[in-house]
């Protein structure tokens, strides 16, 4: 916290948000640095590939009127969601380029306390934090979903971290069981029962 406290103090502040301190945050699997690093930033999920894949208005460009620097969200990637879902605007959309959703990593990394925060509420939390505290592109993207109880992003946002089944019939379970690790099978299926039933129903109709 005293960092990133610094860093945007400074006079041209360092931006906190980068791809390497987000994958050492769920390598080490530090669930609170996880939280501070969200209310922070307001990343861990695509917005750009939820756009594309819903009808969700797009988020406008925050610009800096001294020095016309943009405030949104840097893309360095091509992204698809061909694959996705057509019929599900919250399914996670599949891209050899794009990274997987951020449960889906925390899983890989097996960071079990990641995992568990990522099912409770405090990630909502995070990102109402992150919206209430600023004004770029994301912080109104996540405003304009309604970030009251009962909002959009509520109903929306766990399946945008990974609890969700994609168009391929990949879910945190399938990423799971990539990670051969029976406990942690087990530990997801106790977070999310009802998705994990849904895995297993997807799995046996394709086996058939």
């Amino acid at each position: 916290m005293h960092i990133a406290t610094l860093y945007r103090s400074l006079t041209q502040p360092v931006p906190l948000l980068d791809p390497s301190l987000l994958h050492a945050i769920l390598q080490h699997d530090q669930a609170e640095m996880l939280d501070e690093y969200i209310k922070r930033t307001g990343d861990g999920i695509n917005i750009p590939a939820i756009q594309k894949s819903s009808e969700t208005e797009p988020a406008p460009v925050a610009t800096n009127d001294e020095n016309k620097f943009y405030l949104g969200l840097s893309i360095h990637r091509k992204k698809r969601i061909d694959l996705a879902k057509k019929n599900d605007p919250n399914a996670a959309g599949d891209d050899d380029t794009m990274d997987p959703p951020l449960l889906w990593r925390a899983i890989r990394e097996k960071a079990s306390a990641v995992i568990t925060y990522l099912a409770s509420e405090r990630p909502l939390a995070a990102y109402r934090h992150y919206a209430s505290t600023n004004s770029d592109s994301k912080a109104i993207f996540f405003k304009r979903l309604g970030i009251d109880k009962g909002g959009e992003l509520e109903k929306r946002l766990p399946s945008w971290l990974g609890w969700t089944l994609n168009g391929l019939g990949e879910s945190p379970l399938s990423a799971a069981i990539l990670g051969d690790d029976l406990n942690l099978i087990q530990s997801i299926a106790k977070l999310d029962p009802k998705l994990m039933t849904q895995c297993l129903q997807l799995e046996y109709v394709a086996l058939r």
